[in-house]
Formats: C-alpha cells, sequence, structure tokens
C-alpha cells in the first residue's frame, strides 16, 4: 500500500497540529508561539462547530501547557 497526502481541500476527520514544545529551540519566543497555535487551533474548532483538533506534544509540562490553553482540544504526548 502506498501512503499518499491527500490535499487540504479534502474531507477529513480532524486536523493535527504540533504544539510549540522545545524551550532550547523557542528560547523566549515558546509562549508566544504556543499562543499562535491556541488561537489557530481555536479558529479551527470554532467552538465546536469546525473541526475536532489534536495537538501534540513532546513532553508532560508541554502537554500540560497544552491543556490549559486549549482544552477543547485532545492532547496527544508523543
Amino acid at each position: 500500500m502506498t501512503a499518499r497526502q491527500p490535499p487540504q481541500w479534502a474531507p477529513h476527520e480532524l486536523v493535527w497540529i504540533g504544539f510549540p514544545t522545545h524551550v532550547d529551540l523557542w528560547e523566549d519566543d515558546l509562549e508566544p508561539a504556543r499562543e499562535e497555535v491556541a488561537a489557530f487551533a481555536r479558529a479551527v474548532h470554532a467552538g465546536g462547530k469546525g473541526e475536532e483538533v489534536r495537538l501534540v506534544a513532546a513532553d508532560p509540562e508541554s502537554a500540560e501547557a497544552a491543556k490549559r490553553v486549549a482544552p477543547f482540544a485532545t492532547v496527544v504526548l508523543e
């Protein structure tokens, strides 16, 4: 079986979004980046009228932060 990436306009069940995690990469921009991702996720979710959102976090601290800023999303710990 060959995997394929569907176009963004194709029907789908949910949206996966990576949650900013590594402070050593983001430095002082980590919290603003998290807020931006949360705002994007909020827009996609649209108060339950949009799409299901899953945020992917790389560590427990980031997963907790994702749950705080985007309680409507399902948080997946990588």
